[in-house]
C-alpha cells in the first residue's frame, strides 16, 4: 500500500508540473488595424505572436528622451495581449501606421488595443513607420506595468511629432 502512495504522489506531481509548463493552446485573435498587412500575409498566426520570446531593445534609455510619454491607469491591458500588438508592429518594419483622419487603430490584441492619434488635429494624414510605433508600444509597456496591466501613450521619435500612440483597453476605444 505504501508503494501505491508513492507511486501516486509521484504521478500527481509530474502531472501538475506538465499542466504548470504546458503552453496554451488558444490565444485571443490578433487583429491588424485597417490597411495593415494581415498575419496571414506575413506567415503569422496569433499563436506565433502570444509564444514568441520576446527580445526587447536595450538602448531604451537613450530612447527615453526621444518620447513625450504618460502612463494611466483609467484604462489598461493585459501585458501579454500588449506585446503581441509590439511582435505584429516590429514584423512589419517600414510600412507606415498611418492616421488618416483623427484616430486610427493599429492592432487589436486580447483586451488590448495598440492605437494613433493625430496631436493637432487638423486635416491631412500624419504617420510614423511600424517600427516606431512599436518602439513606442515598448516604452508603455516596460514602464507603465502595473501587475501585468498596461495603459499610456508616447510619441515616437522619428515621427512627424504629429502623431502619439497609445495604449488601451477594448472596452475604452471604438474598434
Amino acid at each position: 500500500m505504501r508503494i501505491f502512495s508513492t507511486i501516486s504522489s509521484v504521478s500527481l506531481v509530474a502531472i501538475c508540473i506538465i499542466g504548470i509548463s504546458a503552453k496554451q493552446s488558444t490565444y485571443p485573435h490578433v487583429i491588424p488595424g485597417p490597411g495593415l498587412p494581415s498575419l496571414k500575409s506575413l506567415q503569422l498566426t496569433s499563436a506565433d505572436l502570444y509564444n514568441r520570446q520576446l527580445i526587447t531593445n536595450s538602448s531604451i534609455e537613450k530612447r527615453d528622451e526621444g518620447y513625450d510619454k504618460n502612463c494611466f491607469a483609467f484604462t489598461t491591458a493585459d501585458v501579454q495581449s500588449t506585446v503581441a500588438c509590439f511582435d505584429y508592429l516590429t514584423r512589419l518594419g517600414h510600412v507606415d501606421c498611418t492616421v488618416p483622419v483623427d484616430n486610427n487603430v493599429f492592432c487589436t490584441a486580447g483586451d488590448a488595443v495598440i492605437g494613433g492619434s493625430k496631436l493637432d488635429q487638423t486635416t491631412g494624414v500624419t504617420s510614423a513607420s511600424c517600427w516606431w510605433v512599436a518602439l513606442a508600444v515598448q516604452w508603455i509597456f516596460q514602464n507603465c506595468n502595473a501587475d501585468g496591466r498596461v495603459g499610456g501613450t508616447a510619441i515616437p521619435i522619428n515621427s512627424d511629432q504629429n502623431l502619439i500612440v497609445g495604449v488601451y483597453n477594448t472596452d475604452w476605444v471604438s474598434t
